[in-house]
């Protein structure tokens, strides 16, 4: 293995129409090609798309898992570089994205860096960034640090983060297989669990695609929307549950935890057959729910997502609630 080597991991399942847009960008970086390779997992043959592959010397594997987690394993058994980037379907890669990751890495204690984003439209248009905090680095074995990183969103988008391999290859493979939707969270645990130096960098080097197939408003009518937030939910309780096997019992539980029984309100409201969070698990959400807001709305429709579980009459409105905050989000 190449110890100074960048691997980019570029994964797409059942879309097509951005991935061509998300391999140039790796191609077209400043860092020397002969510094990083590409290695592109995908669940279907495009003439387009392949040619470009064969043309630029990537490798490129079938992979027709709907789990994310099968990606990144089936990537990591082709992979020679000791640093991995990832980068999803629908994103981008700003030109100096890898140069700047390939600098970072040289210091041997950092483990794990998470850039900034711009948001852009399905036409390449800028229509947003992330919020801008001070560029921060941390090792998390204390809980202000720890507390600090999760508000800084360092769990949050796999086309944002780079890790180094070793974190990854202290998990047992056959446990992140079954990671269906959160390996960013996973990304995230592993830095943690490998104790080195993660690094928050707010030069915004991804370029985050916002379009018509991210959004659950998308299906339509509100009981479509249910249908797919019950759906998500219970994969996201999956993932987090396995997430809980490697984090559990470890001061890093607290990065997901709380994801986890919020998977679970969520789960028991769009789904009424599935299990309800205790009411310790929802007054502990409720305590660490600060860690992983964005707007102060957010704790509110924690709230009232939290009461309907409680008091199941409540569904109806809770469920109304959401669908018409999240409709509102996606017309801004």
């Amino acid at each position: 293995m190449n110890t100074s080597l960048i691997t980019v991991i570029i994964t797409a399942y059942n879309r097509k129409e951005f991935l061509e847009d998300a391999i140039k960008s790796a191609i077209n970086q400043t860092l020397p090609r002969k510094y990083y390779e590409i290695i592109v997992v995908k669940n279907f043959f495009d003439e387009k798309i392949d040619n470009i592959i064969s043309k630029n010397n990537i490798k490129s594997i079938f992979c027709d898992s709907p789990n994310q987690g099968e990606h990144l394993a089936a990537a990591l058994k082709e992979a020679n570089g000791n640093i991995l980037s990832f980068l999803d379907d629908d994103d981008m890669f700003t030109k100096d994205k890898l140069e700047i990751v390939y600098s970072t890495f040289q210091r041997e204690d950092i483990v794990f860096h998470r850039n900034r984003r711009t948001f852009v439209n399905e036409k390449n248009k800028i229509i947003g960034k992330d919020r801008p905090y001070p560029p921060f680095e941390a090792k998390g074995s204390d809980p202000i640090s720890l507390r600090k990183l999760i508000n800084r969103g360092m769990g949050v988008n796999s086309s944002t983060m780079s890790i180094r391999r070793r974190a990854l290859d202290a998990i047992d493979v056959d446990r992140f297989r079954r990671m269906r939707l959160a390996v960013d969270s996973l990304y995230f645990v592993a830095a943690l669990l490998q104790g080195g130096t993660l690094v928050y960098d707010p030069r915004p080097l991804t370029l985050f695609r916002v379009h018509g197939s991210q959004s659950f408003v998308n299906t339509g009518s509100i009981d479509a929307y249910a249908r797919r937030r019950c759906d998500s939910a219970k994969k996201f309780v999956s993932d987090y549950g396995e997430l809980m096997k490697i984090a559990g019992g470890t001061p890093y539980e607290v990065a997901v935890k709380p994801l986890l029984v919020r998977s679970k309100v969520v789960s028991a409201v769009f789904c009424p057959s599935e299990s309800k969070p205790t009411m310790r698990e929802i007054a502990y959400l409720l305590r660490r729910q600060n860690m992983y807001l964005d707007h102060p709305q957010d704790f509110f429709l924690i709230l009232g997502l939290a009461a309907a579980c409680v008091f199941p009459l409540l569904r109806g409105l809770a469920i109304r609630v959401e669908y018409e905050l999240a409709r509102a989000s996606r017309r801004k």
